[in-house]
């Protein structure tokens, strides 16, 4: 079944981008090397970087700390932008599609950019997913 969201409220680039993003996430292991769990911050930004999003700071409803992709949209789209959230909180599945208009400025509260990003993460997350800057990934 197709819902109305996949009918009507998000267009074809938002639901390409989604899959890239799932099929992404999917390929990631659950910890990092160090065997810590990942993180949503950087989950986030190897999502936004293979996929050439914009990756957003802040807060999750009441003040959980999170990271979140924005996705841009040219008209006639219904909304001028949306979320893709590559690492949701205490949702599954990890990965979803979030109108806008359903949920801001209620859940997702932008700050500023973090400083505490694991760049060694992130590029062990590039090594697992065998990503070279430049190329093209799900699109």
């Amino acid at each position: 079944m197709r819902s109305i969201a996949e009918k009507e409220v998000f267009t074809k680039r938002e639901l390409e981008l989604y899959t890239a993003a799932c099929s992404i996430v999917g390929r990631l292991p659950p910890e990092d090397p160090d065997g810590r769990p990942l993180r949503c911050h950087e989950v986030a930004r190897v999502v936004g970087y293979c996929l050439d999003l914009e990756v957003i700071d802040g807060r999750w409803e009441y003040g959980h700390e999170h990271s979140w992709c924005v996705i841009h949209n040219k008209h006639p789209a219904p909304t001028s932008w949306s979320i893709l959230d590559a690492y949701t909180i205490g949702r599954i599945p990890p990965v979803q599609l979030v109108c806008v208009l359903s949920t801001i400025p209620n859940r997702y509260y932008p700050e500023a950019k973090r400083t505490d990003i694991r760049e060694d993460v992130i590029s062990e997350l590039f090594r697992v997913l065998h990503w070279v800057k430049g190329a093209p990934y799900g699109r």
